[in-house]
C-alpha cells in the first residue's frame, strides 16, 4: 500500500541573493502515524571545498542540535498526542522547529511522494538521493591537499630563512617497524617538524593522524629516544582539533619535547629555528 510522505531539505545557503545552495539536512513526516525524522550530515568538508572560510564547527552545531530536537519530538509523539497542531501536515509544524530565516541554513520548499516500503527505508533512500552520494571523499588525494595547507603557514618562511634546505628524512627503528621524520635536523639532538593535517579532510580523519602519531610517540618512549618534535597545525583548524592535539601531542615524555605550533607563531618559530641552526654552525 503506498503512503503519504512530506519532506523538507536544510540547506547551506552562503548567499540568499546568488541562489546558491547545498543539502546539508533531510527531515520527512508521515502524517498518517505522525512520523517523523531529521538527519543532517557531518560530513560538510564540500562546503569548504567551494567556500573556503566558512566556519563548518558552527554548521555543525546547530544542525546537530536541530537534529536532536526533531528526534526527539519524534520520539516523544510516539508516546503521546503531538504538542504541535500538524493536521495540515509538516508545514503547520516545520517552522516551529526551526524558523524560516536568511542564514546560512535555510529550508527548501516542503515536497511530497507516496512511498511502498517502511517509512525508516523511504527515509533512508531520501537521505542518499539528496545528500548521502554527495559525501564521499573526492577521488582526490585529499590527505595530501590537507598536508600542503598545515605546511603552508610556515615552509614558505623556512625556505626564506634557508631553513629547509638543511632539513632532510630521519628514521628510528624501534621494535619490529620505523618511525619516520620527513623534516629534521641534528643538534646534539634530533628536531623534527611535522605537518599535522586538521582541514580539507573529514574531522574522524584528522582524528585519526593524531591518534596516529599518539601511536609512533608510546614507540618512540621504548627506546628513550631523545628529540624535539615539533607539530606543524594549519590555519583555520577548528578549535576542538587543536585541543585535542595539545593535549596529546605536546609535553614531555621520556626524553622527547613535543610541541604544537600554530599559524599565528610560524614567523617567531622560524626565527628561532634559524637561529638553533646558526648557533649550532658556529659552535661546529
Amino acid at each position: 500500500m503506498n503512503t503519504a510522505y512530506q519532506y523538507i531539505l536544510l540547506r547551506f545557503v552562503p548567499d540568499s541573493l546568488a541562489g546558491e545552495c547545498l543539502n546539508v539536512g533531510v527531515f520527512m513526516f508521515q502524517k498518517r502515524n505522525n512520523w517523523f525524522r531529521a538527519k543532517i550530515s557531518s560530513r560538510l568538508g564540500r562546503i569548504t571545498r567551494i567556500y573556503h572560510e566558512v566556519n563548518l564547527d558552527e554548521i555543525r552545531m546547530v544542525g546537530k542540535a536541530l537534529e536532536r530536537y526533531a528526534n526527539g519530538l519524534s520520539k516523544h509523539w510516539e508516546e503521546k498526542q503531538p504538542a504541535f497542531d500538524i493536521s495540515s501536515g509538516l508545514e503547520s509544524f516545520i517552522y516551529q522547529v526551526y524558523p524560516k530565516n536568511n542564514n546560512h541554513l535555510q529550508w527548501s520548499e516542503i515536497s511530497a511522494f507516496l512511498g511502498e516500503e517502511d517509512a525508516e527505508e523511504e527515509f533512508e533512500k531520501l537521505y542518499e538521493r539528496v545528500i548521502g552520494k554527495f559525501e564521499a571523499e573526492p577521488a582526490v588525494n585529499k590527505s595530501l591537499e590537507a598536508e600542503k595547507a598545515a605546511r603552508k603557514p610556515y615552509f614558505p618562511l623556512f625556505d626564506e630563512l634557508g631553513i629547509t634546505r638543511k632539513l632532510r628524512p630521519y628514521e628510528i627503528p624501534v621494535l619490529h617497524t620505523k618511525v619516520k621524520f620527513e623534516h629534521a635536523w641534528k643538534n646534539g639532538v634530533w628536531h623534527a617538524y611535522e605537518e599535522l593535517p586538521m582541514t580539507l579532510i573529514r574531522k574522524e580523519s584528522a582524528q585519526d593522524r593524531i591518534n596516529n602519531w599518539v601511536g609512533k610517540i608510546k614507540l618512540l618512549t621504548h627506546e628513550h629516544t631523545e628529540m624535539k618534535i615539533h607539530f606543524l597545525t594549519p590555519e583555520r583548524a577548528s578549535a576542538d582539533l587543536l585541543e585535542l592535539a595539545q593535549i596529546q601531542l605536546s609535553g614531555r615524555i621520556n626524553g622527547m619535547e613535543i610541541s604544537i605550533v600554530t599559524p599565528n607563531e610560524a614567523a617567531a618559530f622560524a626565527q628561532r629555528v634559524k637561529q638553533e641552526m646558526e648557533e649550532s654552525e658556529n659552535a661546529g
